[in-house]
């Protein structure tokens, strides 16, 4: 609707959820000569454009840096991703309203996360193995951040399901 001065979005349903995904940032297209950080950096002003003229969603998934697996960084415990482990280009994590980082503690060999066990040789079955996640929110614009959820996780499912608190959990469950 144009009101003079500036378009206005009116949405043919207010009750309908838009949600855009776009998966993933790293295999956009650099073009006009732009770089790739450059061109993540543009489509992530695009987003946060859509985002407030439509009042649509836009999920911009990205991988994060390889320096989460840096040996000091394992050292001292300090795995998991932070917003500053976004690949290309931290802008998306700085437009963003809300981040979500998905952490894997079996790809680091860990044998704990959290109080739950990843990896006991002596008993596999006592512990998650490859189905475990934690969900950390990096940031929430509107709320609470640095808040992790443990999860099982199906990955033939895409199925993410928040654990039991750790000394009350059947690891049986989770091991098929």
């Amino acid at each position: 609707m144009d009101e003079g001065r500036r378009n206005i979005y009116i949405p043919s349903n207010p009750d309908k959820i838009i949600n855009v995904i776009i998966d993933h940032a790293g295999l956009l297209t650099p073009v006009d000569g732009r770089t790739k950080k450059q061109e993540i950096d543009q489509t992530s002003q695009y987003c946060v454009y859509f985002r407030e003229k439509c009042g649509i969603s836009i999920d911009f998934i990205m991988q994060e840096n390889r320096n989460t697996s840096d040996v000091n960084r394992l050292k001292m415990d300090l795995a998991e991703p932070t917003l500053d482990d976004v690949k290309d280009s931290g802008n998306a994590g700085n437009d963003c309203n809300i981040c979500v980082a998905v952490y894997n503690p079996i790809k680091h060999q860990r044998s704990t996360y959290r109080g739950y066990t990843i990896i006991n040789k002596e008993y596999p079955e006592e512990s998650l193995g490859s189905a475990m996640r934690g969900l950390i929110l990096l940031k929430h614009r509107f709320g609470v951040a640095n808040k992790v959820f443990c999860t099982g996780f199906q990955g033939s499912l895409g199925r993410f399901e928040e654990l039991p608190d750790p000394g009350s959990i059947n690891y049986e469950v989770y091991q098929s």
